[in-house]
């Protein structure tokens, strides 16, 4: 899978994400990752769990983070963020065990897509001592302004937090 993270070639990202979660320990982490250290990383493991459609996109704000202007990103860390993102999404089951790795979903506000595909495509994830980069391609088309919007989710092992994203060639860091 190819990377289209262009950046310039000393980018440094520097996070601090600590967590600790009821029933699980992530571990603490403050690292210091260069962007094209996450882009020469290999592929992370990443294990779908389902595509849903939310019509009170609200619900999710409190874990939503936006990386463009159609596109964001929630990270689960704890039972206590799957809890909330149930309120947004009530078909999901059981929080999966989070010490293998943090749920990472893509979402879309984009309104209904009217060709009925899905709005953003995953290529994959990378990761690198936790720190994850997401790349994702989004689709192109008309779309109603209807308010509804699409969640992607996926568990990926050894990444702790999302460092970086890359949609359609196009870098984004920071928290």
């Amino acid at each position: 899978m190819p990377g289209k993270l262009d950046k310039r070639p000393g980018l440094l990202c520097l996070l601090l994400v600590g967590a600790a979660t009821a029933g699980c320990a992530l571990p603490r982490q403050s690292v210091a990752v260069e962007l094209n250290t996450l882009k020469s990383a290999a592929w992370c493991h990443k294990e779908e769990l389902g595509r849903f459609i939310v019509t009170d996109a609200q619900a999710l704000a409190p874990l939503y983070r936006p990386i463009a202007r159609r596109l964001g990103l929630v990270e689960i860390r704890s039972p206590r963020d799957w809890e909330r993102l149930r309120t947004a999404v009530p078909e999901l089951g059981p929080c999966p065990d989070l010490r293998r790795g943090i749920v990472i979903g893509l979402v879309g506000p984009t309104g209904t897509i009217l060709s009925q595909s899905w709005p953003f495509k995953w290529i994959g994830v990378r990761a690198f001592d936790g720190a994850g980069l997401v790349e994702a391609e989004f689709e192109g088309g008309t779309y109603l302004a209807d308010n509804a919007t699409y969640v992607e989710l996926a568990q990926v092992e050894g990444v702790w937090f999302v460092a970086a994203v890359g949609v359609d060639g196009i870098g984004y860091t920071g928290r």
